[in-house]
């Protein structure tokens, strides 16, 4: 028999729940989930996946972005509402000059233009204006918000589709200068950022400082840029995403819902009370045995390297 060829396999947030369910035996072939078992498995579902962020990165939620800086500015707030950090981008750069109050600009290419898509245009003051774009004309391009300084001819243009969110955390960060050349920046902790004792000192920047709140993430920069043409590339983990709906997929592996499934269940079998203390057990052993072998799996390889020693006295050996 010929295999099936497909590798699409998944559960939709009901599917889950209803799994759950059998697990403790509440979900039967001629029983129907009621709607506030199916509410209840809803939430607790919610909470055990909310509950997996404190374990800690995943590598299928590490993700690269770009943070847009600006001259003499040591924080920046990524919320996903303010406009100053993206994914992916495309950059271009203005042909003519356009003045104050201009609500549109000439630019060399527009590639990856769309109306609607958030558009940065470095201005001569070393300010960014982000708007958004309101209509494209072969190379012009209209502005929701008019400039606020002139613009000169080769100004970077920058465009892209989605603000990012609060990252959970910052792993890694490179200070990327006007010629696209990347350094390694240092992580700091809070107190040793604030124990600085001169934070306006301007330059490149070369060490960063994450201050994850609840709705913004703060990031902290030392130097202050001293062009708005520096940015910063970081990776980040991503916050897994909530099951709203019924038909919802899970924003995590396949190899993941067996885990969760179990994990799910275990949390139930406490509500529910159709398992006995044995069964329980067995339950959570067995969750935790799922969730062990999914985290182990979704870790990145590492090289160790090994250098034999070469000051060695052998005569001591003897």
């Amino acid at each position: 028999m010929a295999t099936s060829n497909s590798s699409d396999f998944n559960l939709t947030r009901n599917q889950i729940i209803e799994e759950s369910f059998r697990e403790i035996g509440v979900k039967t072939p001629n029983r129907t989930l009621t709607n506030e078992e199916m509410n209840d498995g809803a939430r607790t579902l919610n909470l055990l996946v909310k509950s997996l962020i404190a374990k800690g990165s995943f590598l299928w939620k590490i993700k690269q972005a770009t943070l847009f800086l600006v001259t003499g500015q040591s924080q920046y707030v990524i919320d996903g509402t303010t406009a100053n950090c993206a994914e992916s981008f495309n950059e271009t750069t203005i042909t003519a000059d356009a003045l104050l109050g201009a609500s549109s600009i000439d630019v060399t290419d527009t590639t990856g233009f769309v109306i609607g898509y958030n558009i940065g245009v470095l201005q001569d003051d070393n300010s960014i204006l982000w708007t958004t774009i309101t209509s494209i004309a072969t190379l012009t391009i209209g502005l929701n918000t008019p400039l606020t300084a002139q613009a000169s001819s080769g100004s970077s243009v920058y465009v892209y589709e989605t603000k990012v969110k609060r990252p959970e955390n910052i792993q890694n960060a490179q200070s990327n200068d006007s010629s696209n050349n990347d350094i390694p920046m240092v992580t700091y902790s809070r107190d040793s950022y604030y124990n600085l004792p001169v934070k306006n000192t301007s330059g490149r920047p070369n060490l960063f400082y994450y201050d994850k709140q609840l709705t913004a993430g703060l990031v902290n920069l030392w130097p202050v840029p001293s062009t708005s043409k520096q940015k910063i590339i970081f990776s980040y983990t991503k916050t897994i995403e909530d099951f709203d709906q019924a038909l919802n997929d899970p924003d995590f592996p396949v190899e993941w819902l067996q885990p969760v499934i179990l994990n799910v269940a275990y949390r139930l079998s406490r509500k529910y009370g159709r398992l006995d203390l044995q069964g329980k057990e067995q339950l959570k052993r067995d969750a935790d045995d799922a969730l062990a072998e999914a985290e182990g799996y979704d870790r990145e390889d590492t090289s160790f390297y090994f250098q034999p020693a070469t000051n060695i006295n052998v005569n001591s050996y003897r």
